[in-house]
Parts: C-alpha cells; sequence; structure tokens
C-alpha cells in the first residue's frame, strides 16, 4: 500500500492498472485472502477478483516482465500440483508449483493460488 491508498483494495486495484493494464471498471473483487509474508520482508494482502472479458493485459515491462493466463480448472486440480523442495538457510521446506504451456509458477505466487484453491473449495 501507499500513503494515498484508501486500503488493500484500492491499492490492488492500482497496482493492477500499474503492472498489467487492467482499469479497475474492469475488476469485481470478490474476496481477500489472509495476508502473508515473503522471504522479500514483505506482506502481500491478497485480493480475489473477476476480471471482465473486454479488458486487455498491456504490461508496464518497468513493474512486471510479462503476463501470461492460466485457466482456473487447472489451478483448482491437485493433480496438477508438481511437489518440490526449496533451499532455506540449512533446511529444505516442501512447497508446491505449477507448471503451464512451459511456465513455471512457484513461490508466493503458488502459495496464494493454494489458498485460493482451498477458500474456493471448502477445504
Amino acid at each position: 500500500m501507499e500513503d494515498h491508498d484508501e486500503d488493500v483494495e484500492a491499492a490492488a486495484l492500482r497496482e493492477t492498472f500499474e503492472e498489467v493494464g487492467i482499469a479497475s471498471h474492469h475488476v469485481s473483487v470478490i474476496g481477500y485472502l489472509d495476508a502473508m509474508p515473503t522471504i522479500t520482508g514483505y506482506a502481500v494482502s491478497p485480493v480475489v477478483g473477476m476480471v471482465s472479458a473486454s479488458a486487455e493485459i498491456k504490461v508496464d515491462k518497468t513493474e512486471v516482465e510479462y503476463a501470461f493466463e492460466v485457466p482456473l480448472a487447472f489451478l483448482l486440480d491437485p493433480d496438477n500440483d508438481v511437489r518440490t523442495e526449496w533451499a532455506a538457510e540449512d533446511r529444505k521446506v516442501p512447497m508446491v508449483e505449477f507448471h503451464w504451456e512451459g511456465e513455471r509458477i512457484w513461490g508466493a505466487t503458488a502459495f496464494m493460488i493454494l489458498s485460493l484453491r482451498k477458500m474456493l473449495l471448502n477445504k
């Protein structure tokens, strides 16, 4: 969040526009996930929204390298989980990542997807 953001939702909608060019009128916020700390020292407060089909992605390369879409059904299917480990100092931490059309989704993003899946499937 920045000082001028009214709340977490406003910050998320602003960031969405700044990073991938999707204006707030194309997003219907439907919920929130629990805040999560990241290894970079930030706490991320995920805001979940539905994006209208007419929205166009326009990546700001100073913010995001590139963007891609993954079907929700793929992410909701546990058969698509790739179990792996991340070496953290002197131990290995189990984690899940996703592989979609040559792309790897891992780390905080994968963790947020798993949290969303748990919420949507009531598990």
